[in-house]
């Protein structure tokens, strides 16, 4: 009898511990592997560069092909450990890369560098906040808090979601808008860049142009044909382009070397 009493009270025992232990919280996902900075990688992309004045009468666009390496790192003006950013050039897979920059003792080195809250990239000698941490929707800060242009705001989409960029899907992506103005009638600014985890950058859109607001004929026959005897504000914004870039990158080609 006294044995089952001991029983019992060391059942109750163990019950009482365990309901009492502390509560193991899963880690945070901060969003690091949005953008891996692991040296090795390469990227390629296709670029896509449409250049539209209507008065001058020049649409021009140009296709070519970028290719970004992380190849070494090194201590920074800080003494912190940031990644090397090279990048090449070609018009297509027909031809040999050409560095970037003066010559090849003399390369465009972009860098690229983590901390704990945010990560910085330095494109021509500006420094960029490309994301903070962690990662939330809708979440805004500064891009340009730490170089001398003007504040921009950047915000976070929707984490995880699938993204088809032209060339393949993707999925598990979080787009970061950079400057988004689409509902003006006469300028409009379109910039984006959308990560996916594991792998990096696999599409970025900078849309920035000023467009035809008048349906009298203005004597550019250019200008004219788009709204093709159309009041303009019937036609879309992106088909009376007057004066501005389109420029797209995909992701094609991604790796270790």
């Amino acid at each position: 009898m006294k044995l089952r009493y001991l029983f019992a009270f060391l059942l109750l025992a163990m019950i009482a511990g365990t309901s009492c232990g502390p509560t193991i919280e899963p880690p945070v996902d901060m969003g690091y592997n949005f953008i891996p900075i692991d040296t090795g990688r390469y990227y390629i992309y296709r670029v896509d560069s449409i250049r539209i004045s209507c008065i001058d009468n020049v649409f021009d666009t140009v296709h070519y092909e970028m290719k970004e390496t992380y190849p070494y790192t090194f201590l920074d003006g800080s003494n912190e450990i940031a990644v090397a950013c090279i990048r090449y050039y070609r018009p297509d897979s027909t031809y040999s890369w050409s560095l970037l920059g003066d010559s090849v003792w003399t390369p465009n080195v972009w860098w690229i560098k983590r901390t704990t809250t945010r990560l910085e990239k330095s494109e021509e000698n500006l420094k960029i906040v490309k994301m903070t941490y962690p990662i939330q929707t809708d979440y805004e800060w500064d891009g340009n808090a730490y170089n001398s242009n003007p504040a921009k705001t950047y915000y976070y989409g929707t984490p995880d979601v699938s993204f088809n960029n032209g060339f393949q899907t993707f999925g598990n992506t979080v787009t970061v808008y950079h400057e988004v103005d689409t509902s003006n009638l006469i300028q409009y600014t379109y910039e984006t860049e959308t990560y996916a985890r594991d792998i990096g950058m696999v599409h970025k859109r900078w849309y920035s142009f000023t467009a035809i607001t008048t349906s009298a004929p203005s004597g550019f026959v250019f200008c004219d044909a788009m709204l093709g005897g159309q009041q303009w504000y019937t036609v879309p914004i992106l088909q009376r382009v007057k004066n501005g870039h389109l420029v797209n990158y995909t992701l094609i080609e991604y790796g270790f070397e």
